[in-house]
């Protein structure tokens, strides 16, 4: 009787035929595998038929009224935050709004708000093709909005007297044809003392005309553009001379440009 083992390996045998169909199929997938990767041209795109799905802008955050309770506000005029969100004070001789509004008459404190905003419209909303065809004139009437004999800075930090700055600032805008609109809103809850008087409001300059700006980047701290939208919250300083106030300095808390 013949044993067999249980571990021996049973012997296959592959003959020249059987050889020959394996290398037929490997051929024939290399060769497929080759005219899809290499010659085959690319799948049109999928177009959607759908619209996208809309996005929704991130709102800003708004920016909390943090020194209102400073102030006399008392919401019988709707006012944008921001004015209140930056601190008024700027040195040791600081006198809140609540406490000069009960020290100033109504009436002054209303001729602050009136004066300021006078200024505004004067130094900030500009046809520069009036000054050009009366421009003594022009020069006149801007010496009027700033204190005789003082000194300003300029944007850079260089300082000139009244009449150095005022003759600069005209020419700048002459020559820059620069032309504006001017919108400017303040409230008595915004007036306060900090050794000069202070108003605080909110600026919007929209340039309707205007054709080199770089003289004028000497004097404010925005470029200008023409359908440009300048926005700002600006402190000036005022003090008394005569029947009316002059501004002393203008302080820019917060800037932003459009356009």
């Amino acid at each position: 009787m013949k044993i067999i083992n249980p571990k021996k390996k049973k012997r296959i045998s592959i003959t020249w035929l059987d050889l020959l169909k394996i290398l037929f199929i490997l051929g024939c997938v290399g060769i497929s595998i080759y005219l899809y990767v290499v010659h085959l041209p690319p799948a049109e795109p999928v177009t959607e038929t759908g619209s996208a799905p809309a996005v929704t802008p991130v709102a800003m955050p708004t920016l909390e009224p943090t020194y209102i309770t400073e102030t006399c506000y008392d919401g019988s005029q709707e006012l944008d935050p921001i004015l209140y969100h930056f601190p008024f004070q700027k040195t040791d001789l600081y006198v809140n709004n609540k406490k000069l509004v009960k020290q100033v008459d109504d009436d002054t404190i209303q001729k602050l708000q009136d004066d300021a905003a006078v200024f505004v419209s004067n130094y900030f909303q500009i046809d520069a093709d009036e000054f050009y065809r009366d421009y003594d004139s022009a020069i006149k009437e801007y010496k009027k909005l700033f204190v005789a004999g003082s000194s300003y800075y300029d944007i850079e930090g260089n300082l000139f007297n009244t009449d150095t700055y005022t003759n600069d600032l005209v020419a700048a805008m002459c020559n820059s044809r620069w032309k504006s609109q001017v919108d400017f809103i303040t409230d008595k809850s915004l007036v306060w003392q900090d050794n000069a008087y202070y108003v605080r409001g909110y600026l919007s300059i929209r340039t309707q005309k205007i054709e080199d700006g770089e003289d004028l980047s000497r004097f404010f701290p925005f470029k200008i553009n023409k359908g440009q939208k300048i926005k700002a919250v600006i402190d000036i300083g005022l003090i008394p001379d005569n029947n009316n106030y002059q501004m002393t300095d203008i302080n820019y808390i917060w800037l932003s440009e459009e356009g």
